[in-house]
């Protein structure tokens, strides 16, 4: 992935313009999910600009890992420090760890 420097010889006004519109619409109150799933701005998902804004205004996601056809209850996963892996897993109550 290149970064800002490779591309400021080649990075369009209109580029730059939309991400200066994500900024503005964050800073109204917009979340990080409705910006990254709005594809006009898809093609400056890769630009380090972007990222760096995203990760900013990230505060907090909620994903959808089956279908609503699932059975049984929905279990709702906490991660504090926004990262579930090895060191802050923990089983939900009544269930056995993996």
């Amino acid at each position: 992935m290149p970064n800002d420097q490779e591309k400021s010889s080649e990075k369009p006004q209109g580029k730059k313009k939309l991400i200066d519109q994500a900024n503005a619409r964050l800073e109204a109150g917009q979340s990080t999910t409705s910006i990254l799933t709005d594809p006009s701005f898809l093609q400056v998902h890769e630009w380090p600009r972007f990222r760096k804004l995203i990760r900013k205004w990230a505060r907090s996601s909620t994903v959808k890992l089956v279908t609503s056809k699932e059975p049984g209850e929905a279990l709702v996963v906490v991660a504090p420090g926004g990262t579930v892996g090895e060191a802050t897993a923990k089983p939900g109550v009544g269930q056995e760890p993996l």
